[in-house]
Parts: structure tokens; C-alpha cells; sequence
């Protein structure tokens, strides 16, 4: 897991307006806590943040008038989810256990792709309690050999050592299906003859009113 920097000053106001000041000025407040000591009010910069954030990073390094490792516990985001508002980072060591929901990445292509199938993802996070110094950025899942028929459960997922599935292991994370285009040819027939559906919910006259 990849190790992200945060330069860090001591937040004195607090707020709704000092929060609002300060994102005015390109940061957003923070509050540092845990292992038994104070709480501590800080500021970071919002384009560290974000990189931290685009770079899947929960285990940070805090530089400046805190120096410490973190753990990036969760985020607040703008109503559009573009932007962090506030973050909460609590104090670890590299041994402790963390719970933390990772985005699951497939790699590779599936044997049941040449066999006329399609892959559909169910799943596309998943919770694991896991040592901070071995917790992954995100979750691969390589579906190479999946056929058509075949899908993967979580409990199938191989973790870090030492982690644990907090997600159920019997959720199906991945499987490979039948194309729709392979139908039976019959059926499509049956439906290319029939008569022209009804569309539910149109009342008479919305056809003229539409043409209109």
C-alpha cells in the first residue's frame, strides 16, 4: 500500500464559518484522533487530499505541526461527491487492525469471452479487517479462467495476510453468462411475428400529442 504525505497545520477556529474560510483558501479541515490521546483540529491542503484520495492511499504520513501515521478513516464529500468537504484520520501503528471497504479491480479476460459469453461484475467493493502496514490500495480479481457458467464468490478472493472477510463470503463478486444475443432464434422469431406490444402507462392521445 502506497504511502501518501500530508503536510499538516494546527486548525485553532472552528466552525461552519472558519471551515468555509479555510476551503476558500484550498483546504479542508481534518480531525486527527485515537490511541488514548486528544483530539487535535488540523488543515490540509485540498489538492494533497485529493491526490491522496485519487491514489487509493488510506495509510498517510502527517508532516508539519503533527507528525504521525494515519489512517484515512472517511470522508465527507460535496453534494456532487467531487470534492472532499472534511476527512477523519485516526493515529496508527503499522500492526493495528483496520476495517476498510476496497474498490475490486478485474484483470484479465475470460475463457468463457471466446466461448460466446459476457462478464457482469455484481460486487464492486468489498469490507476486509486487515494489518494497516499490508492493507491493499484495491482488491484485483483475475477471471481468466472463468467459463460461461462459472462466477466467483468473495470467499474465492485472495486477501493480504492476516486480513479478513467482513463482507459475506458467500456474495458473488464476478460471473460469466450466456450472451443475450444467443438466444434461441425461435423465440425471437415468435416475437419478430407478433403483434406490436402495448406501451403501459400511455393514455389515449399521448400518440397525437407526441406527433403534434
Amino acid at each position: 500500500m502506497s504511502e501518501e504525505v500530508l503536510n499538516v497545520e494546527i486548525r485553532e477556529s472552528r466552525g461552519s464559518s472558519a471551515a468555509r474560510r479555510l476551503r476558500n483558501a484550498g483546504k479542508i479541515p481534518v480531525i486527527l484522533y485515537g490511541q488514548g490521546k486528544d483530539n487535535v483540529s488540523l488543515s490540509i491542503s485540498l489538492d494533497e487530499m485529493e491526490t491522496a484520495l485519487r491514489h487509493r492511499s488510506r495509510l498517510v504520513t502527517l508532516k508539519g505541526d503533527v507528525n504521525e501515521t494515519a489512517f484515512l478513516a472517511s470522508v465527507q464529500w460535496n453534494t456532487f461527491a467531487t470534492h472532499p468537504l472534511h476527512a477523519d484520520l485516526t493515529r496508527v501503528n503499522l500492526e493495528d487492525v483496520v476495517e476498510a471497504t476496497l474498490v475490486i479491480q478485474l484483470r484479465g479476460e475470460a475463457i468463457g469471452v471466446k466461448e460466446g459469453g459476457h462478464v457482469e461484475q455484481l460486487l464492486r467493493e468489498l469490507t476486509i479487517s486487515c494489518p494497516v502496514g499490508v492493507l491493499p490500495e484495491l482488491i484485483t480479481v483475475a477471471v481468466k479462467d472463468l467459463g460461461i457458467g462459472d462466477s466467483l464468490k468473495c470467499e474465492d478472493i485472495p486477501l493480504p495476510t492476516g486480513a479478513k472477510l467482513v463482507t459475506g463470503p458467500d456474495t458473488v463478486v464476478v460471473q460469466c453468462v450466456q450472451a443475450m444475443e444467443d438466444a434461441d432464434e425461435e423465440d425471437v422469431a415468435a416475437v419478430a411475428g407478433g403483434s406490436e406490444p402495448e406501451v403501459i402507462g400511455r393514455k389515449a392521445g399521448d400518440e397525437d400529442e407526441a406527433a403534434e
